[in-house]
């Protein structure tokens, strides 16, 4: 572990969960009144379907988590084993609205504004090996355990906003078990915001379809690194291990950027301002029921 890349890993690789069979997932906090983790991914590893009809309107909502999940987290054992067997309820609590056009395709068409997702996920561990997925059962109270060796889940800042340049760890679980059995980690840097309007212009000069996504500097921040499928709704990081964003997208690897990737992450800090304007917006009578869940993204 002298390698300062893999130190880095270490303090953020627990917290990046597998997310059903084609995606990942963060664990931002484990404030929550009942020691349950808040649970951020992007909204395209759901398919279509999950908060509404395809080809609908789907609004930015909170919900109140229903009583059973969905069993579709593995969470790395809280003893840092890289050991992915056991299966944990996500149950829903709020997502962003997507616009109709966007609703369609899987949800491959979704722009990064619209793609994130937040749940939670309690104490359960199920053994999952093959056949249907057992029922979830009801929530369980206490502490999530998680291998968080810097206890980044459960002290300040909980997220940041990077700067340019910054330098940036890029965490999740590649479909490719074969190649990736333990997951997956890239080093990147951020692009000032010029840079990301520049690299997406290059980006459709080469007709990479994600030159045909204009760059969102409020939702999105864009990462030159490197990126594969089953990463998506995995971790940006800063190195002290501060969560950063959701992996949504990433082009082809492009000569332009030495060989690398344009990843597009949706900001931590977009998310949880969009957390708040749902939460403002709700009557006072309703809002007791989800402070338990998010004062510490209120905060």
């Amino acid at each position: 572990m002298s390698d300062p890349c893999r130190v880095w890993l270490d303090a953020v690789r627990g917290r990046v969960l597998k997310n059903g069979i084609t995606g990942s997932a963060v664990a931002w906090s484990r404030r929550t009144d009942d020691g349950l983790a808040l649970v951020a991914s992007a909204t395209h590893t759901l398919g279509e379907g999950w908060f509404g009809p395809t080809a609908t309107t789907i609004a930015t909502a909170l919900a109140l988590p229903e009583q059973q999940g969905t069993l579709r987290l593995y969470v790395p054992p809280a003893d840092g084993s890289p050991s992915l067997t056991e299966l944990s309820p996500l149950y829903s609590l709020f997502h962003l609205g997507i616009p109709a056009p966007e609703n369609t395709a899987m949800l491959r068409t979704v722009r990064p504004r619209h793609d994130a997702f937040i749940g939670l996920t309690d104490r359960t561990r199920i053994t999952y090996d093959d056949g249907p997925f057992p029922e979830s059962p009801d929530r369980v109270a206490g502490l999530v355990p998680l291998y968080d060796p810097r206890d980044h889940t459960r002290t300040d800042p909980l997220i940041a906003q990077p700067a340019a340049n910054d330098a940036v760890i890029l965490v999740g679980h590649p479909q490719d078990t074969t190649m990736f059995p333990h997951g997956a980690f890239a080093t990147g840097n951020v692009l000032s915001d010029a840079d990301a309007t520049a690299a997406i212009a290059t980006l459709a000069a080469a007709g990479d379809e994600e030159g045909s996504i204009p760059y969102d500097a409020e939702a999105e921040l864009l990462v030159v690194g490197d990126a594969v499928a089953g990463m998506s709704g995995g971790g940006a990081f800063a190195l002290d291990g501060t969560w950063l964003g959701v992996m949504v997208r990433a082009s082809d690897a492009q000569p332009a950027f030495g060989n690398l990737r344009i990843v597009r992450v949706v900001r931590a800090t977009y998310l949880a301002a969009e957390v708040q304007h749902a939460y403002a917006a709700l009557p006072v009578s309703q809002r007791i029921s989800f402070a338990p869940y998010l004062d510490p993204v209120l905060e």
